[in-house]
């Protein structure tokens, strides 16, 4: 009978492993950071009862360690690195049993065993033993071993002109080498024998196949994202070994490497490591993985930018009688649009075009808001990597009291002159402001709404501050601020009001006519008119409207209704009807109203008797070559319904 053992080995195995590496060779090993990696091949071996050597080459991208050990085996070697090959020496066997040894090699947290079989000592029979498989020769050719089981001399016959035996008789335990030559051929072939011992015969076939180098890939293309800066594996279904496949990358495609490859489930595992991609381009590199023989398959690996896909709010307002509406978006990606189903058909996606979503809208009827929400969803992310979602509000209901407003985020408003000073010189002054906050900053970032630096100064925000509480600062009094004054909610209209009584020296704030906050606080008469010539020092802080000091404290959102007075105003006066939204131009103490309602141009026009218009910036950046903070003449107006 045949006893097969439980060793897979490929069938070239003494060809592949053993002598296929020669010292002029370059291999690629795997690299620690791929995580701990060790195997051993063969897995297994078997040696004769007369005892003989057992060789295995271990691959492993650190150093490893052998533990095992047996009276019978002797190791030459017990620790080492990747391709180093370790021999067994095996005793001779002498009991009337096999006899099996194991031994395991380590590297870091991972493990593989290695067995030997020592074959008994033959009794009344004829056997033979070869790893299982190893019959099956590759077209490449090798060697197949058998080790013969006999109680009494034996006998091989049989002939081919394409394996050779090393013996054609012997006695218990030796060994016969069956030398297997290349096929060149394109059609597979067989080799067939018999091992005799009197009336005992055995028969052993070998068979090769034809000459078929093939590379496959378990998919032909991957989209990573611009931040995948990490290795990845794509699989490739091949019968070259990982010491042979090769990649061949575009010269210009220098932000992948190619960093060999580990044996795999069906055939090898390449390696790439891949660079961030810091453009603003989508990236793509052809890689073409080829065997020894000609076999070749191509990879198509696509990087994606930094994903970019936004809207300018969170919240968009459409009139009572639109037909129509377009919001302005800013994307990189294609992008899918969803309208929720309070839609419910008066409000439907039309199509998208030049940066423009285009929505159809249905008249409302009556007096009745509506409101729903839209999604954009990018469409086919990078591989394991989350779609960006942007979702906004759209509102529908009769015409309020504002339709224009301000969006402040990079951007200014100053006096270029005033024409008419004197009113800003005030002993008793309040400010207001009706903001919107669109996106959230960091703790202890600065947001200015209003004022002059180191004068008179409402903002958010500050050093030890959480970002959104609102501060006052005035002539190095302590600030009127506390934890009362968070604006807690974003895309939400608030309404601020800051009083100051000159004579009772009391300092207010309000939050949507609520009083927060009280104070005593010791101001001297302060001067607004303080316009901006171009530059600014420690010692002529001018008059702003959404800056102070430096373009990174501008507000993160919208304004509207920012007001100057010459007066304490009451409770009851912020508190009347339709206040937060209008006042009238003539009232008294109102000393400048910029309702920054203007829908065009960088003109922000005063409404107050004071007349003193002021002037936008957009882009408000720092400029290091002069050391100033600049943007560009105009205003970003948005479409609102307030009140």
């Amino acid at each position: 009978m045949i006893k097969f053992s439980k060793l897979f080995l490929l069938a070239a195995a003494s060809l592949s492993f053993f002598g296929s590496c020669s010292d002029d060779d370059t291999i690629i090993y795997p690299e620690p950071e791929f995580g701990d990696y060790v195997s051993v091949n063969p897995e297994s071996a078997s040696v004769s009862s007369k005892g003989g050597k057992a060789s295995v080459m271990v691959t492993s991208n650190g150093e490893w360690t052998l533990s095992g050990e047996s009276a019978y085996v002797t190791p030459s070697a017990t620790t080492g690195k990747d391709g180093e090959v370790v021999t067994f020496a095996v005793n001779p066997n002498d009991k009337h049993e096999d006899q099996v040894f194991t031994y395991t090699f380590k590297n870091g947290q991972k493990t593989a065993n290695y067995t030997i079989t020592l074959l008994r000592k033959a009794l009344d029979e004829l056997t033979i033993d070869f790893a299982e498989g190893s019959n099956n020769v590759a077209y490449t050719g090798g060697e197949v071993k058998v080790i013969v089981v006999s109680n009494n001399a034996w006998t091989l016959e049989g002939t081919s002109d394409f394996v050779t035996p090393s013996a054609i008789q012997g006695t218990d335990g030796d060994e016969v080498v069956f030398t297997v030559k290349a096929n060149d051929t394109d059609a597979e072939r067989a080799a067939k024998f018999q091992f005799k011992n009197g009336e005992k015969v055995v028969d052993f076939e070998i068979k090769q196949a034809a000459y078929v180098e093939t590379i496959e890939l378990a998919k032909a293309e991957a989209k990573l994202s611009y931040n995948a800066n990490n290795k990845y594996q794509v699989a490739v279904k091949t019968n070259v070994s990982n010491r042979e496949l090769t990649a061949e990358i575009p010269a210009e495609a220098t932000w992948v490497k190619f960093k060999g490859a580990l044996p795999g489930t069906d055939g090898v595992n390449a390696m790439l490591d891949i660079q961030e991609n810091r453009t603003t381009a989508t990236r793509t590199a052809v890689i073409t993985f080829k065997g020894t023989k000609g076999a070749s398959a191509v990879f198509t690996l696509i990087q994606m930018p930094k994903v970019i896909l936004s809207v300018q709010s969170k919240s968009y307002s459409v009139k009572k009688d639109a037909t129509s509406y377009e919001v302005p978006v800013t994307a990189n990606v294609e992008f899918d649009v969803k309208v929720s189903a309070e839609g419910n058909g008066w409000f439907t996606f039309n199509s998208v075009a030049e940066n423009v979503i285009k929505f159809d809208v249905k008249p409302l009827e009556n007096e009745t808001p509506r409101t729903c929400t839209v999604t954009l969803t990018e469409k086919n992310p990078a591989e394991n990597v989350k779609a960006v979602v942007v979702v906004f509000n759209i509102n529908q209901k009769p015409a309020g009291l504002i339709s224009c407003a301000a969006d402040m985020r990079r951007s200014r408003t100053h006096f270029s002159s005033i024409p008419n000073s004197q009113p800003l010189y005030v002993s008793s002054w309040s400010m207001e402001a009706l903001v919107n906050i669109q996106e959230a900053r960091e703790r202890g970032n600065l947001s200015t709404i209003m004022g002059i630096e180191g004068t008179a100064l409402l903002r958010m925000g500050d050093a030890n501050l959480p970002w959104n509480q609102l501060q006052v600062t005035a002539q190095n009094e302590t600030s009127v601020t506390g934890t009362e004054s968070q604006l807690s909610e974003l895309n939400r209209w608030y309404h601020i009001a800051f009083t100051y009584n000159y004579e009772t020296k009391s300092a207010k704030l309000y939050i949507d006519g609520e009083l927060k906050l009280t104070a005593e606080r010791y101001y001297r008469t302060t001067n607004f008119a303080v316009a901006y010539y171009g530059s600014e020092g420690q010692w002529n802080r001018a008059f702003w409207i959404g800056y102070s000091y430096d373009s990174n404290r501008y507000f993160p959102g919208y304004m509207s209704e920012m007001r100057l007075w010459n007066r304490e105003l009451s409770k009851e006066e912020i508190n009347a009807k339709n206040h937060f939204y209008q006042v009238d131009p003539n009232s008294e103490g109102l000393i400048g109203y910029w309702k920054l309602d203007d829908g065009s141009g960088y003109v922000v026009k005063d409404y107050s008797p004071s007349g003193n218009n002021m002037e936008g910036e957009i882009n408000v950046r720092h400029h290091n070559n002069n050391d100033t903070h600049s943007g560009e003449p105009g205003m970003n107006w948005v479409e609102v319904n307030i009140g």
